[in-house]
């Protein structure tokens, strides 16, 4: 069964992937006609290659564009991309998959850039891929020109060199369009290659050294990467108790099972791939439970009992679930999804009694204080804000140490309401 769920994790990716989320946009081809009709809205954190388009929502027909094909395109709602056809630059720039040396070389390719901010001077956009950022800056009516940025390692992978071209090229704007503003001069000989740093510079070259947040080409258009959340369940906790063979009089391997419903609380926060499509969700969740258990045995002879054991505990329960979700039906109003974890538990005993010739419960059981067991989900999400989740548990070998006495083991079902904050 655990080779299964192995199996079933690692073929997840390449599921998730292979969904489709086709959303009405455009296309602006070459010769500057504008073609209408539906995109296929990937779910990755790089810049699209190519994209797939369909003229109706329905077609069974697809075409596929790259940069050399179109000029721009549009996401209605969500994402703009121009194409540009010249050179870029090779090199690898994010740690820790650098060159081990300097590394300038180019080569001619056609990309789709993103832009990131829009002013009256220029333009920032945004292209990336595997370890590889690109960054270009493109005046009003003027073509895209890449910022260069070039890291890499010294003396056998022990230290990083950096060039920093691309804050030559921004002191040139500055001195274009701002006279060499002083101020604005020693902000960009510290900033750093990336997207909120260079924001805000271009923002302030833009604006003559005064920050204008509102200026963002995507201001107030994207929601967060991450999302929190805090719910409440009842928990059904079915534990079965195994007895060993401590005492002969009692049947060997002879099994009973205590059956708690009690309330459940949780705590987490979900993280997007893509918070716009929200099709795949990394959500880590820290959740408390408990349950109240006993059993009893008794010994009997000649229809009178002799002697008889009982075991009652309270197991309070503190898990950290990191897991994968997945729309499989993802509308604003309405999403659908599957969901699968590994739980991490730390349990705690703190009271239990044990009557069997006066030994404590201490003697003849140890509870394994940390243990993981899977986690399966299953759920609805009602406009983005209030989410129903039905969650089951496998059960785990053993919560005792000494399996040969007593074996206790547990599993649970869940009935949960979520509250979702912020405004994904």
């Amino acid at each position: 069964m655990k080779l299964l769920y192995i199996y079933l994790l690692a073929a997840l990716p390449s599921v998730i992937f292979a969904q489709s989320n086709y959303q009405q946009g455009y296309i602006l081809k070459n010769n500057g006609d504008t073609l209408r009709g539906y995109i296929n809205y990937n779910e990755s954190s790089y810049s699209p290659v190519a994209i797939k388009f369909k003229v109706s929502k329905d077609d069974k027909a697809m075409q596929q564009f790259t940069a050399l094909d179109i000029k721009a395109f549009q996401i209605t709602g969500f994402e703009d991309y121009v194409s540009y056809v010249g050179s870029i630059s090779t090199n690898k720039n994010v740690v820790p998959n650098l060159p081990g040396g300097l590394d300038t070389s180019t080569t001619n390719g056609a990309v789709f850039l993103e832009p990131l901010i829009t002013g009256r001077h220029i333009t920032l956009f945004y292209n990336n891929e595997p370890s590889k950022n690109r960054f270009f800056i493109a005046e009003t009516n003027g073509p895209p020109v890449e910022l260069k940025y070039y890291p890499y390692y010294e003396d056998a992978a022990t230290s990083i060199v950096e060039h920093y071209i691309y804050r030559g090229q921004l002191l040139l704007y500055n001195n274009k369009f701002n006279g060499g503003n002083p101020q604005l001069v020693s902000k960009i000989n510290d900033v750093m290659f990336n997207k909120a740093d260079l924001e805000k510079i271009v923002n302030l070259i833009n604006n003559d050294g005064v920050y204008k947040p509102n200026e963002s080409h995507k201001a107030n258009k994207k929601p967060s990467v991450i999302r929190l959340f805090a719910g409440v369940g009842a928990n059904s906790i079915t534990t079965a108790y195994t007895y060993g063979s401590f005492n002969p009089a009692i049947p060997a391997n002879s099994v009973q099972y205590s059956n708690s419903v009690t309330p459940k609380i949780s705590l987490g926060a979900d993280f997007f791939i893509n918070p716009s499509v929200q099709q795949i969700i990394f959500r880590i969740e820290l959740s408390y439970s408990y349950s109240n258990n006993r059993f009893d045995h008794s010994v009997t002879a000649e229809n009178a009992t002799i002697n008889s054991y009982s075991l009652a505990f309270t197991q309070r329960t503190i898990t950290v679930t990191p897991q994968v979700l997945f729309n499989i039906y993802n509308k604003n109003k309405l999403k659908i999804y599957i969901d699968g974890g590994l739980s991490d538990n730390n349990t705690f005993i703190p009271s239990n009694t044990e009557v069997s010739n006066g030994f404590s419960v201490d003697y003849l059981y140890k509870f394994k204080p940390f243990w993981a067991n899977y986690a399966f989900q299953a759920g609805v999400v009602l406009d983005k804000k209030i989410e129903f989740a039905f969650t089951f548990t496998n059960s785990v070998p053993s919560l005792t140490t000494f399996p040969d006495v007593v074996t206790i083991a547990n599993r649970s079902t869940c009935f949960s309401v979520k509250y979702l904050f912020g405004r994904n």
